[in-house]
């Protein structure tokens, strides 16, 4: 009995690609885990197709799915399809063998007939012989698959925040200052610097002179602070300050606040850095290499093995940063290089090669040393370990 191809997506354009690359009458589309559930028990398949969509949240539902399928029908082969953050977000899964393979979306016929044709080789040698019918399939965690999510306007909003921000510092700043206590005495008019030098010695002395009672001195302290604050209203930069009132002096109050004087930062110095980019698996209709600026991840058409994994979705437990040459230095360079390299079961890296590099015949050899000595934790199929193609961006610049 022929088996069949199950599909769960609502894009169009996915279905038009697997149309074209499966055996006819062998696919069956679905929109939904109900249906999907329906189809498992009552006709023979062996490759489940599941479109993941966009965004993290939908990613999180297809895990559980996903879980649930491969603990009940482990001879099923799943193949995933969405964006980088559904990668990002199904990582584990994918390591560990639950996932056997995930496409990266828009998806071209060429780049998912080599997927469907990895994950028919896969069952035909994983196949326990059944006939591929399922009587019993428990599905009573269906979730629906979720409307694709909307971008999220946060330039937006930051600008309004800002708005925000700045309009209660103003209000705060600029809000009228309680009135003195009915008690106290009338303060006493500044309307010159000299009138305030007049007031001071009453302040530094050890004790007020007779003629001054504790209550009037107690207030010509309370005004010199409220003229320091007002001063450090008009040279801060939108600072709250609290009310002068609430301000203890406790020590000698100087005439007058000189205005600071601005002081220039020295210029910081840039320093050479290397990064392994964020690196997804990237469908090579879906690279932009526009304007001469390097992609997020070596594009697969580059790739000496069209199954090559991110290296981004496995772990890495030793590593050394790539020294940056000393003409690279010398001249102020910043570049990229792409490599391939093998993962062994063993976790030791093998076969390094540079895919491109960006200028040429600079940063090549201090990449390609420094990742030989890398070490990652093996990918496993099926409880096994085994060895495993990736690719990899390391970008040189400065910060």
């Amino acid at each position: 009995m022929a088996e069949n191809l199950l599909l769960l997506t609502h894009d169009e354009s996915l279905i038009e690609a697997l149309t074209g690359v499966v055996a006819p009458g062998t696919l069956i589309s679905v929109r939904d885990e109900a249906a999907l559930a329906g189809q498992l028990m009552s006709v023979a398949a062996g490759v489940v197709f599941i479109d993941a969509g966009e965004g993290a949240a939908q990613a999180a539902l297809t895990a559980q799915l996903t879980q649930r399928l491969h603990g009940q029908l482990p001879d099923v082969v799943l193949v995933v399809a969405g964006d980088g953050a559904a990668q990002s977000e199904l990582a584990s899964l994918i390591a560990d063998g639950t996932i056997y393979r995930f496409v990266h979306k828009p998806v071209s016929a060429q780049r998912v007939k080599l997927f469907v044709d990895a994950a028919w080789r896969k069952r035909d040698g994983t196949s326990s012989g059944s006939s591929g019918l399922y009587q019993s399939l428990s599905m009573s965690q269906t979730l629906p698959i979720l409307p694709m999510p909307r971008p999220v306007p946060w330039l937006g909003i930051t600008a309004a925040a800002a708005v925000v921000g700045v309009a209660l510092l103003w209000h705060a700043v600029n809000s009228p200052r309680s009135a003195a206590p009915p008690d106290s005495e009338p303060a006493p008019a500044l309307s010159s610097a000299p009138a305030v030098a007049a007031a001071l010695p009453s302040v530094a002395a050890p004790a007020p002179p007779a003629a001054e009672s504790p209550a009037h001195a107690t207030e010509q302290v309370r005004v010199i602070a409220r003229r320091r604050t007002e001063v450090a209203i008009g040279t801060a930069s939108l600072r709250e300050v609290p009310p002068a009132a609430s301000i203890p002096v406790t020590v000698s109050v100087p005439a007058s606040v000189p205005d600071p004087v601005p002081v220039s930062a020295p210029a910081a110095k840039l320093l050479p850095v290397v990064a392994a980019s964020a690196a997804t698996l990237t469908d090579a209709s879906n690279v932009s290499t526009a304007g001469g600026q390097p992609t997020s991840t070596p594009p697969v058409s580059e790739a000496k093995d069209p199954l090559s994994v991110a290296a981004v979705i496995l772990q890495r437990v030793y590593w050394v940063d790539p020294e940056f040459p000393e003409i690279a230095r010398e001249q102020d360079l910043t570049g990229f290089v792409d490599l391939e390299f093998m993962v062994h079961a063993d976790g030791s890296v093998t076969d390094v090669t540079v895919l491109k590099a960006q200028p040429a015949g600079v940063f090549e050899k201090a990449s390609v040393a420094a990742v030989r000595q890398w070490r990652y934790r093996p990918v496993e199929r099926d409880g096994r370990p085994v060895d495993e193609h990736a690719r990899l961006r390391l970008n040189f610049g400065y910060k």
